[in-house]
């Protein structure tokens, strides 16, 4: 699943997804103007705590949903 987030005339690009190569289990990426940070999880469980952790992270900081800005992979 990949949502936006904006502040101002910024944009972060969310991703979560079952991580790929050798590794079993879930990524958890935040894209802006630096570069991605990638978030590796173990199980779900995590996942969630981590995505929860850093959204309200994220929404503290003047983070905001972008209007109609979910899309989810083919």
């Amino acid at each position: 699943m990949i949502w936006f987030l904006e502040k101002q005339d910024h944009l972060l690009v969310c991703e979560i997804r079952r991580s790929a190569g050798p590794q079993a289990g879930y990524d958890f990426e935040i894209a802006g103007a630096t570069g991605p940070v990638t978030i590796h999880c173990d199980s779900a469980a995590e996942l969630i705590k981590k995505y929860l952790t850093e959204h309200s992270r994220l929404m503290r900081a003047g983070w905001r949903p972008r209007a109609g800005n979910v899309t989810e992979p083919e």
